[in-house]
């Protein structure tokens, strides 16, 4: 399992690791330790928290975004942690948006 919880705070973003990471993570996906039963997730956070849906037979990922704080729950009780291989279209097009959709 990856589970990846990542700061996408301005001043994170101004300083250029979330677009190098996931430059890297785009680039090394594929090489991953892991086998056909691996899953992978993303949450980002600044004020709030999103949750990304990743779910097979999507056609984009979704964010889910939790602004409570205080009071954390998963907004889906599914396909937040998906299967690396089946969901992996999905993860490669949310690697490249996710600097810009906090830029």
């Amino acid at each position: 399992v990856y589970l990846f919880v990542l700061d996408v705070s301005h001043n994170a973003v101004e300083m250029g690791y979330l677009h190098s990471f996931c430059r890297v993570l785009l680039d090394e996906l594929d090489r991953l330790p892991g086998d056909a039963r691996t899953t992978i997730g993303f949450i980002t956070f600044d004020k709030v928290l999103h949750f990304y849906n990743l779910a097979e037979g999507l056609s984009q990922p979704q964010m889910l975004i939790v602004s409570d704080t205080e009071d954390v729950f998963l907004p889906s009780p599914d396909n937040l942690l998906v299967n690396l291989q089946e969901s992996k279209e999905l993860i490669q097009d949310l690697l490249p948006q996710l600097p810009d959709m906090f830029a």
